[in-house]
């Protein structure tokens, strides 16, 4: 059992697995754009539950957008400690001399520690756009 790179499901994320023929079950996302549309592929999937006692840490990525000043990247940084996340990789990307773009990649343990994070990092006053990316 693996989970999907694509999309990367996290737990509380509804789940799906496809079996793939020696390779075992792949977990994805049930809105994954990577799961197959057509019939065969359909007959493949398995709808899952997550567990109860799952304690893994899974990698979430998020981007922010943000008005640039001084100290608010350690602000970010801040605002994932308190709440019990972790930071795995920060890449800020300048946009324009006023406005920032900053890819997180962050340790969380399912939904309810993702929304805890991006409410400490929503409250931070520079940060004006934040959303989970999934490829």
């Amino acid at each position: 059992m693996r989970f999907a790179s694509c999309c990367k499901p996290i737990p509380g994320d509804p789940v799906v697995g496809v079996m793939d023929s020696g390779k075992g079950m792949m977990i994805h996302s049930d809105t994954c754009s990577r799961l197959p549309d057509d019939n065969d592929g359909r007959a493949r999937l398995t709808h899952l539950k997550w567990a109860k006692d799952i304690t893994d840490e899974f990698s979430v990525e998020l981007r922010l957008e943000l008005e640039r000043q001084r100290g608010v990247i350690a602000e970010v940084a801040n605002a994932v400690a308190m709440a019990d996340g972790n930071i795995e990789r920060i890449n800020v990307e300048e946009q324009n001399a006023r406005l920032g773009v900053v890819s997180l990649v962050v340790h969380v343990n399912g939904r309810r520690h993702l929304a805890r994070v991006m409410r400490r990092i929503r409250n931070i006053r520079a940060v004006t756009h934040i959303n989970r990316v999934r490829h």
